[in-house]
């Protein structure tokens, strides 16, 4: 695997971050070799459901033509196979002592990139480069900023220093991100943990401000079946890929379990026309 690509640093030039230096997991099982191999690890399968931001987000068309295109989200997909999520899951667990707090995210962990070989390599898989492209519409490249293309969230009923935190913490608040789109990948069982659904407002980009701006709960618009939850599709091993710049979501509470992590890469559209995310 490709170590390195043309939207990162090439290592012989430019050195990593002192602050993140690579290392290695000395608890991966010596059967397995902590090197990303998508023909051995990946079981890339469609979504059920492909949603678009015009017909299900209620954006106007004049406003989508400048955009890279007129994908919203998706339902859980298959991405990853059993074999794969056990090192990753491993990988998650031997770097979680790096993660921080946020002021909008309990728990995260970023720079694994940097540390991990194997995140890196994840990171940089072309297999599910062409695969969430294709989902997409357009051509996606991995986010050009190396820190930025992947990260963890992790539970927040566990915290840094190992202290049990609220059930009742949300664990990532109704936002947009930065980054265009972002493939969210769930790595834990789902009767492992209760609540810590994903959901999706569907409305425009405007009206999730408009309703921050009023001071309104985009929660309660649940009654007007404005709310997508993903909840029960939310299995080890699948994801969702939705343009999270432009599509309003949150992770709700967990109410129970110890643990409720996720792996989110993020990605830009190739196209340099398209209006950007930031």
């Amino acid at each position: 695997m490709t170590t390195h690509c043309y939207c990162c640093p090439d290592p012989s030039i430019v050195s990593a971050p002192k602050s993140l230096p690579l290392e290695t997991n000395p608890n991966q099982n010596e059967n397995s070799v902590p090197t990303f191999i998508e023909e051995k690890y990946l079981d890339l399968k469609q979504p059920e459901r492909i949603l678009n931001l015009i017909e299900h987000f209620n954006n106007d068309p004049e406003y989508v033509k400048t955009l890279a295109t007129n994908f919203g989200g998706t339902t859980p997909f298959k991405v990853i196979n059993e074999v794969g999520m056990d090192i990753l899951t491993n990988e998650i667990d031997y770097f979680s002592k790096y993660a921080l707090s946020s002021p909008r995210i309990p728990r995260v962990n970023r720079g694994l990139t940097f540390r991990s070989s194997f995140m890196n390599e994840l990171a940089h898989s072309q297999a599910i480069l062409g695969h969430v492209s294709t989902l997409a519409g357009c051509e996606l490249i991995y986010h050009p900023m190396k820190i930025q293309q992947l990260h963890v969230n992790m539970n927040p009923l566990k915290g840094i220093d190992g202290d049990e935190k609220s059930a009742n913490e949300t664990i990532d608040k109704w936002h947009c991100d930065t980054t265009g789109f972002v493939l969210v990948l769930f790595c834990s069982d789902r009767d492992k943990y209760k609540g810590g659904n994903l959901q999706y407002f569907a409305g425009t980009h405007q009206e999730g401000l408009d309703y921050f701006n009023s001071q309104s709960d985009l929660t309660k618009q649940q009654d007007d079946n404005r709310i997508v939850s993903l909840g029960p599709g939310q299995k080890r091993g699948y994801g969702v890929l939705m343009q999270g710049s432009r599509v309003f979501h949150q992770v709700t509470s967990v109410t129970s379990g110890t643990e409720r992590n996720t792996v989110v890469f993020s990605f830009q559209p190739r196209d340099v026309l398209a209006l950007e995310a930031c």
